[in-house]
């Protein structure tokens, strides 16, 4: 089992545990034929965890009561972010989902606007490849997590040890302190606070 799938393993127990609604608020996973026509659809290949992402769940319900599953940001299914992605490059004034340096980015989350992509490889059959925040007021995305995985061990850790939380009205509250260190640990940069705010924009 890969790094990623565990994780995803943890997340999901620690939900059924802790707040079951979240749990079975996730859409059934793709199989691997559908996540491949989508990718050539768009003719730019996903890296490895993309698939394990996909095919473990394909996002969350698109109820506003189900949509943040995973408590700080939606997970958007593979067929809306192909949908977004087409429609965001079909504008030929702006170029939307790159870095500075040209590298394309794929969004696996749509909040309101404010995106988590992934790179997109260079090829097909690479592993895993860095995350990116994204949101349509910048020219650039900028890095965020080396991998999914470590996106995904974030959340995780946060839950377990109580960084985030919710409270006995449902809303998400988080400890900030403890938050920053464990992004901190993760994080591909050295703008932790301000992934912070990006990844608690409830608050």
């Amino acid at each position: 089992m890969s790094l990623l799938t565990e994780t995803l393993t943890r997340i999901m127990a620690w939900m059924q545990e802790h707040t079951p609604q979240c749990a079975e608020s996730f859409l059934p996973g793709l199989p691997q034929h559908r996540i491949q026509e989508l990718s050539e659809r768009l003719d730019i290949p996903f890296p490895t965890e993309v698939y394990e992402l996909y095919k473990w769940r394909n996002g969350t319900y698109e109820e506003s009561n189900r949509m943040n599953a995973l408590l700080v940001f939606h997970f958007s299914p593979l067929e809306q972010m192909v949908a977004t992605y087409e429609q965001m490059n079909s504008d030929k004034e702006n170029v939307y989902f790159v870095l500075q340096d040209g590298s394309r980015l794929f969004p696996i989350s749509d909040d309101g606007g404010d995106y988590i992509t992934v790179l997109v490889p260079q090829e097909a059959n690479i592993l895993q490849t860095p995350i990116a925040l994204f949101d349509r007021e910048s020219a650039y995305g900028h890095l965020a997590f080396q991998s999914c995985a470590t996106l995904m061990q974030t959340l995780e850790e946060s839950y377990r040890l109580g960084a985030l939380y919710l409270d006995e009205d449902g809303f998400i509250n988080e400890d900030s302190h403890q938050l920053l260190t464990i992004i901190q640990r993760y994080s591909a940069t050295t703008i932790s606070s301000e992934l912070v705010n990006v990844l608690l924009q409830n608050d």
